[in-house]
């Protein structure tokens, strides 16, 4: 075992070509800024720094880039509609198109409200996680259950093997509508979680 005091002589005796500062780390003998003695065994992490090539090789070099994107709302949520009327406008609006796509998720955060210039308020469907194409006359048969558990299809709550098509897309958006009818869809007039506690249920 070396001893602590030359610094020069136990950077020798472990055959390591380094400053006085890297020998000493190794004998845990260092001290450090704060003038406290370095337990042994203790790793600098500024003298690992220290040791790693300033230029790494091509081959460990690994390439990063930051990037930011910036974003802009382009819709508000359902209860920001102002009349029934209104609200059944979006909803059907959202998904009354055919596209060739199985949502698989519809639910109270993935229809938004959109509004144009002339304040007319249009649904936008978004949130395609879990959203499949389907080519016409093709039928989605996977035994899985995707979606909002309040919103879902009775065959995606079951689990069937019986395909998935659009009707579980719109079974989801009639559980949707019923969520609202329940809730409330005008804005300032929703009411609460809290407040369906006291609703008499089926037993």
């Amino acid at each position: 075992v070396c001893e602590a005091g030359d610094t020069a002589s136990a950077q020798r005796q472990l055959g390591e070509i380094g400053d006085a500062t890297d020998a000493q780390r190794q004998l845990g003998e260092t001290e450090d800024t704060t003038g406290e003695q370095r337990q042994p065994g203790k790793v600098d992490v500024m003298d690992e720094l220290r040791k790693q090539p300033e230029t790494p090789s091509s081959s460990d070099s690994t390439f990063r880039a930051h990037r930011r994107i910036g974003m802009t709302p382009i819709g508000e949520p359902l209860d920001s509609t102002t009349s029934v009327a209104e609200f059944v406008t979006v909803v059907h609006s959202a998904i009354v198109k055919p596209c060739g796509i199985l949502h698989r998720d519809i639910s109270d955060n993935s229809v938004l409200v959109y509004r144009t210039n002339s304040g007319i308020a249009r649904g936008v469907l978004i949130d395609f996680d879990y959203a499949i194409e389907v080519k016409p006359g093709e039928r989605e048969n996977r035994k899985e259950m995707t979606g909002t558990f309040p919103f879902m299809s009775i065959n995606n709550l079951m689990m069937s093997d019986v395909e998935r098509t659009s009707l579980d897309d719109w079974e989801s958006m009639l559980c949707l509508i019923c969520f609202y009818a329940t809730l409330g869809a005008i804005s300032g007039k929703c009411r609460t979680y809290k407040d369906l506690t006291g609703f008499p249920t089926a037993s």
